[in-house]
């Protein structure tokens, strides 16, 4: 089971946007950060584009980290 309600990403971020105990968190800081440049790399490339090597690991590297601080 995922620890965050990833259904809600494309609700903007659902029941935790904007909320003080969590956005001050380093793990949703950069789970934030990731789920970011993912959303980035496919607004510009399009929803069929595939994950270039580099923006894959970096968003790797970030989920690593952000599983760090949990």
């Amino acid at each position: 089971m995922l620890p965050f309600p990833f259904w809600k990403l494309h609700q903007g971020g659902g029941i935790w946007k904007g909320q003080q105990t969590v956005i001050q968190e380093e793990s949703y800081v950069v789970l934030e950060k990731a789920i970011r440049s993912l959303a980035n790399f496919y607004s510009k490339a399009g929803p069929s584009a595939t994950l270039p090597e580099e923006v894959k690991s970096e968003i790797l590297d970030d989920l690593h980290i952000a599983e760090e601080f949990l």
